[in-house]
Parts: structure tokens; C-alpha cells; sequence
């Protein structure tokens, strides 16, 4: 269950990181994912790419999928609804 809110809440940070562009799947850095304070980004990220909710387009930048775009929207509605 741990693992599964700290790839929750790494989506949901892809995700509003990505509002900030106008590509909503552009890919970032992962020192700026480090820099939220986020344990263990490296590992989640791997998971959430086995998942097919990343993906890794060059060494240490990284973005979210259709899929991963998908989930953080509605794990931010879920979230929203309370």
C-alpha cells in the first residue's frame, strides 16, 4: 500500500509539473522530481514505468504516458472530491 501512494503522489507531481508546459507529457528532469523531497523517485519511477504510466526518453528525464496522464487526472479528481 506504501508503494502505491508514493506512485500516486509522483504521478499527480508529473502531472502538475506538466501543467506548467503545453505538452502535458513533456519529460523532466529527474533532479526537479528530487527536489519536491520525494524519497526514492528513482525506484518509483521504474515501477510506475514497468506500469506503463512513465516512460524515459533520455538518461534522468522523465515524463508520463497516455496512461500515466490518465491516472494522475483522476487520482486529482479523486482527490478533489475528497
Amino acid at each position: 500500500q506504501r508503494a502505491s501512494i508514493h506512485q500516486d503522489r509522483l504521478l499527480r507531481n508529473l502531472l502538475l509539473f506538466s501543467e506548467s508546459m503545453t505538452d502535458p507529457f513533456h519529460a523532466h528532469d529527474i533532479q526537479a522530481l528530487e527536489a519536491i523531497g520525494q524519497a526514492g523517485v528513482r525506484r518509483i519511477l521504474e515501477q510506475l514505468k514497468d506500469q506503463d504510466y512513465v516512460h524515459e526518453p533520455q538518461k534522468n528525464v522523465w515524463g508520463l504516458t497516455k496512461l500515466g496522464f490518465a491516472r494522475a487526472q483522476f487520482l486529482e479528481q479523486e482527490q478533489e472530491q475528497g
